[in-house]
């Protein structure tokens, strides 16, 4: 949320439209929809109200900057985005929203979105896991110096600390696909959470609709999918940070050089790696971002205001500052060079 000044280049603009304005409205369009159509078929609203829905309705014809200050005046954005449908669908309107509650809108488009960003980030880590691969490729073949608690150890082949890295990435991925399919779950619970009303069959058939799951009950103050998603992300952040750390030590023993390293004002001899720094830098901000996260689940009672918001605000800064420690690794690797030391230092640094 912050503007970063000079360092706004650490936004991932790739990554971040699943959480724009415009990627959130697509996604709580589409579940108004299908959540309308699941009552059709279930016998709780006619077949012209999802007629008169799939006529009427576009994102373009909504009024943006209402919905703006409806999102600050209620605290979320969808009473004044129902209210909108409402009046667009004219008589049909009744049946839209029928037996929902604004967190099983929000709930369930914020899971879509989430799962079209773990797409990308899983993208980004394979794009960094190739970078890596062809960062192998240029390792010399001659053995270097392990380090173990700041001090020189023993000679170690540069295989073992390059796959050590690539187990980190193939870890952070899998973890992010098991967490994708994780958090895919629909939010159905109705005003209080109960699910009055007899909204389990909305519940399965919302479910097939967007190709999620029901877990058969209201998870709106259980904020544990949320949690568990948020502490995958952060565990991949840290993990590339400890690449960075890695890195950013052999730079300063002089057993690699990274191109494009930065300069210094007064000391003109220096290269700085400032992308290995960066990736130290966004892995110490995820637990910061998590304990944000682990701290909304603190509901009370049925539902949070507080801490819903809580987390809405640090969930996508999380995201994208992991996304972009995988760019920014898949960068470091293209431009790590290794420094073979003369044969009478056969360790190296």
């Amino acid at each position: 949320m912050a503007d970063h000044g000079f360092f706004a280049g650490l936004r991932d603009p790739e990554h971040e439209h699943p959480f724009t304005e415009a990627a959130e409205l697509e996604a709580l369009l589409m579940v108004e929809r299908a959540w309308l159509q699941a009552c059709v078929e279930t016998g709780r609203a006619p077949i012209r109200a999802l007629e008169a829905f799939d006529a009427e309705i576009t994102a373009g014809r909504l009024d943006r900057h209402a919905l703006r200050r409806g999102a600050f005046r209620d605290g979320v954005v969808v009473p004044e985005l129902v209210r909108q449908l409402r009046a667009a669908l004219d008589e049909q309107g009744r049946f839209l929203h029928r037996g929902a509650t604004s967190q099983d809108i929000e709930d369930t488009a914020l899971v879509l979105r989430l799962q079209t960003w773990a797409d990308g980030a899983v993208e980004a880590l394979d794009a960094a896991s190739s970078s890596l691969a062809g960062c192998a490729v240029r390792a010399p073949g001659v053995t270097t110096m392990g380090i173990t608690r700041m001090q020189r150890a023993l000679p170690l082949d540069w295989s073992h600390r390059i796959e050590g890295w690539q187990r980190v990435l193939v870890g952070a991925r899998a973890a992010l696909l098991e967490s994708r399919e994780a958090v895919g779950l629909v939010q159905v619970g109705g005003p209080v959470g109960d699910r009055r009303g007899d909204l389990a069959p909305v519940a399965a058939r919302l479910a097939e609709l967007l190709s999620l799951r029901d877990p058969g009950y209201a998870w709106h103050s259980d904020r544990r999918p949320i949690a568990s998603f948020a502490s995958a992300v952060s565990q991949a952040t840290a993990a590339l940070g400890k690449v960075g750390a890695d890195l950013s030590l052999l730079a300063l023993l002089g057993a690699i050089e990274v191109e494009g390293a930065g300069h210094s004002s007064s000391m003109p001899h220096k290269r700085n790696p400032v992308t290995a720094e960066l990736l130290v830098a966004l892995g110490r901000r995820a637990p910061m971002h998590l304990s944000a996260i682990t701290g909304a689940m603190l509901h009370e009672l049925e539902r949070s205001g507080q801490a819903w918001t809580s987390e809405r605000w640090a969930l996508p800064e999380l995201c994208l500052e992991m996304t972009r420690s995988a760019e920014l690794t898949e960068q470091l690797f293209d431009q790590l060079r290794f420094r073979i030391p003369p044969p009478s230092a056969p360790g190296g640094p």
